[in-house]
């Protein structure tokens, strides 16, 4: 069986892409995208798994998995509303240089930050 988790990662759950770079796109348009094709077997893993003895039902553990990628992704988002605002007032890009010159050489690293910060507003 294929495990689009293994391949993937956390994009198997949902992912954002950026009005940077797909605002004109059709077929992709920008936007939080969540897949419940992943996201409901692993809810109900972690029902199995957790859930049961906790007394939670499998809607809440769905609905609180859906949350926190959700939530992961909306961090993504703020990022990016944060730097279209001070492009704005600066007239001056730096979201596309950050993506390139930051986000794109940490990648799938430890100094990754903008993830390990997405993940903590799970958290939070």
């Amino acid at each position: 069986m294929i495990c689009l988790k293994d391949d993937l990662g956390h994009e198997a759950f949902g992912m954002y892409l950026p009005m940077h770079n797909y605002f004109q796109s059709k077929k992709t348009p920008w936007g939080i995208y969540l897949f419940a094709d992943t996201i409901l077997p692993w809810a109900k893993n972690l029902y199995e798994a957790k859930g049961k003895s906790m007394g939670l039902t499998l809607r809440q553990v769905e609905y609180a998995f859906t949350y926190a990628v959700f939530r992961h992704e909306l961090f993504h988002h703020q990022v990016e509303r944060f730097s279209t605002k001070h492009e704005i007032l600066t007239h001056k890009v730096n979201y596309k240089k950050y993506g390139n010159e930051v986000n794109w050489v940490t990648r799938k690293s430890e100094d990754w930050l903008e993830e390990a910060l997405a993940e903590s507003s799970v958290l939070n």
